[in-house]
């Protein structure tokens, strides 16, 4: 089975930039956009990755980016900026040799008295994340469907939805910019939290400047 393949029909595919949506003509320098980036997989690779057709400047734009993401997903994981402690080897030799992503990451983690790490929300590049979701979310769809979508995407969306037992009978999804509870929900939830984490044993806080 190829896997390339397995959800196009034939009749169907548009010969375009899966990122950008240009027509890709014969001048055009093509190449493979991989549906999952490899930097987030380990060799040896799946067979028949899925892959969509990109112009050669949208797949190296997003690059960097993959690499950062790659990277400070693997220092959340391990709890450590330093390559010798990094569990993923190919992670490893990225921060080993890249000595100015390290350096970015470092400055950017928060540490307990415990010695371990976390990175706030306010700390991360948030717009190179931003990026590859965006790019992951265009390539699986063009890939599953053939179709492109170019529009920005909405920070927010509520899904409220409703069931009986074990079946969903409605569901809505509404733009956070659009929809809001009551305060006294909020204020409710809020403090639901707050007394739920004064009952955790051997909690531990950090200072960060988020707005929670």
């Amino acid at each position: 089975m190829n896997n390339n393949k397995l959800f196009l029909d034939e009749r169907l595919v548009q010969n375009i930039c899966s990122l950008c949506g240009e027509v890709i003509t014969p001048d055009t320098k093509i190449t493979k956009e991989h549906v999952i980036p490899r930097v987030f997989l380990e060799k040896p690779f799946p067979k028949e990755l899925p892959t969509t057709l990109s112009c050669l400047k949208c797949n190296n734009s997003y690059s960097i980016d993959e690499q950062y993401l790659a990277c400070l997903i693997e220092c959340v994981i391990s709890g450590t900026t330093d390559p010798n402690k990094i569990v993923r080897k190919r992670i490893s030799r990225t921060l080993e040799k890249d000595v100015k992503l390290r350096k970015m990451l470092e400055n950017k983690k928060i540490e307990s008295n415990e010695g371990r790490i976390s990175f706030s929300i306010d700390n991360i590049d948030k717009r190179r994340i931003e990026n590859v979701l965006v790019k992951l979310a265009r390539t699986h769809l063009f890939y599953l469907i053939n179709e492109i979508n170019l529009k920005d995407p909405k920070d927010l969306i509520y899904c409220i939805g409703q069931s009986t037992e074990s079946k969903l009978r409605s569901l809505w999804m509404v733009y956070g910019c659009i929809y809001a509870a009551k305060d006294e929900t909020y204020d409710r939830i809020k403090s639901k939290i707050s007394e739920g984490i004064k009952e955790i044993p051997n909690i531990v806080f950090s200072k960060i400047k988020e707005l929670g």
